[in-house]
């Protein structure tokens, strides 16, 4: 296996307020996010790090279904509603499948790949 190294996974939960410049609505959308640390306590860089994977989410899904999404849009906001610590292990441990299978990761996302969205130390 590639990474043995352990880390402390958190799923994050929260809420993205956007305003589309074009009809001047504003839309709240919730999102899913997953934050890897070294440390299972959380800093203020790792609370900014959660923000950033949130806002990755949504750039991603924007990307995903373009028809859907504003084509003039401004982040108004990002609110982190919940933020979940999953436990401490490696990448195979977590992406471990019942039935024995691992997820492999795949792509050049620097956050992670396009299944789990996550921000390097």
């Amino acid at each position: 296996m590639k990474n043995q190294k352990k880390r402390h996974f958190h799923l994050i939960a929260g809420s993205i307020l956007v305003h589309d410049e074009d009809d001047g609505t504003l839309s709240t959308l919730t999102l899913n996010g997953m934050l890897r640390t070294d440390i299972k306590y959380l800093n203020v860089a790792d609370i900014g790090k959660a923000q950033q994977v949130l806002q990755m989410v949504f750039h991603q899904r924007n990307q995903a279904n373009p028809e859907g999404a504003p084509a003039n849009f401004k982040i108004v906001d990002v609110v982190i509603n919940n933020i979940m610590h999953l436990g401490h292990m490696t990448e195979a441990e977590f992406n471990h499948v019942p039935g024995g299978k691992l997820v492999e990761r795949t792509g050049d996302n620097p956050f992670g790949d396009s299944s789990t969205q996550s921000l390097p130390n």
